[in-house]
């Protein structure tokens, strides 16, 4: 709570209105499926509403990130709170991350009915303390590193995506890659695939190809 009220303040000068920030509230969110950044823009949503605070989605969006990287630590990107925020029920959000365009998919009516099931391994894992920032810095190197071998042009190494980088100049460099770095590249197109895959066989009511390439 004490990250998202600094990042309000900051935002509009000043916040009256505080939450009573209770031990129990954060001792059961580690015993149920959550993501910090779905707790981020809840605790956003709510103090902005008790400080008459209008926050625009992709305010919500930019703030959720910046807790995620500047307080939990973690390197993460826009995905997971774009997600939260622009999800639709019955619906695919097909999500641009380099520009920020999206698509709200309405489930085809010819597809046939199906659950989600979700099971609790017992096994708890979290980001922080993991290997995360270290492959997310793999993937830049790569992305980096792929721009140098080509001849592209390319500016910050924060700023280097692989977004950026054709999948063929990947297949002709791939060799001058370290391991890790090449791992993550390959790891970053075949995603890529899969969720191109992924919304034509949602779009066309496939439910059992869209199952077999989310598992």
């Amino acid at each position: 709570i004490s990250s998202v009220s600094l990042l309000l303040i900051a935002l509009s000068g000043h916040m009256s209105a505080h939450f009573k920030q209770e031990s129990h509230i954060f001792s059961s969110i580690s015993g149920v499926l959550s993501s910090s950044a779905s707790v981020t823009i809840a605790f956003l949503l709510a103090l902005a509403d008790v400080n008459n605070i209008e926050l625009t989605r992709p305010e919500l969006i930019k703030m959720a990130i910046m807790v995620e990287n500047n307080f939990v630590g973690i390197s993460c990107g826009k995905l997971d709170p774009s997600c939260e925020v622009y999800a639709k029920k019955d619906s695919m959000l097909y999500f641009d991350a380099k520009d920020d365009s999206f698509e709200i998919i309405p489930k085809p009516e010819n597809m046939k009915p199906f659950q989600i099931a979700i099971f609790f391994s017992g096994v708890q894992r979290t980001l922080v303390g993991s290997k995360f920032n270290t492959r997310v810095d793999e993937l830049k190197s790569a992305a980096y590193s792929l721009m140098a071998f080509s001849g592209m042009n390319y500016g910050r190494f924060s700023e280097a995506v692989l977004r950026d980088v054709p999948k063929e100049i990947f297949e002709n460099h791939k060799h001058e890659l370290p391991e890790n770095f090449r791992k993550r590249a390959e790891h970053y197109y075949s995603e890529q695939d899969r969720v191109i895959k992924g919304r034509k066989a949602f779009i066309e009511g496939d439910i059992e190809e869209y199952g077999r390439l989310s598992f």
